[in-house]
């Protein structure tokens, strides 16, 4: 996942394209709330078959460092990330996403 940053904030976190089928599996940070399917479903009607729809606002990532491992989760953006799943499940073409990637000391 390294690359250059698009920007970077005041507090250290960065912004990054990545590709949306990488980003469909980045786990969920366990402290998220369960994926609601009644929500994830509306996401998935509003949108209809224009997956790029998604791309509009950004998904948020943690990064810290466990030992020598560097671990990565999302933490905001799981119900949009589940309709990312389920339309790659599809087999559809990939697409660009933005994230934006918090280092927790």
């Amino acid at each position: 996942m390294q690359q250059q940053p698009l920007f970077t904030h005041h507090d250290g976190s960065a912004l990054f394209t990545m590709k949306a089928r990488e980003l469909a599996n980045i786990p969920v940070w366990k402290g998220n709330r369960f994926i609601d399917l009644t929500h994830a479903n509306q996401i998935r009607a509003a949108i209809g078959d224009k997956i790029e729809a998604l791309d509009s606002t950004i998904f948020r990532i943690v990064k810290y460092k466990d030992g020598d491992v560097e671990q990565c989760f999302l933490v905001d953006g799981q119900h949009r990330q589940y309709v990312l799943k389920r339309f790659y499940e599809e087999d559809h073409k990939d697409m660009p996403a933005l994230r934006t990637c918090s280092p927790i000391a």
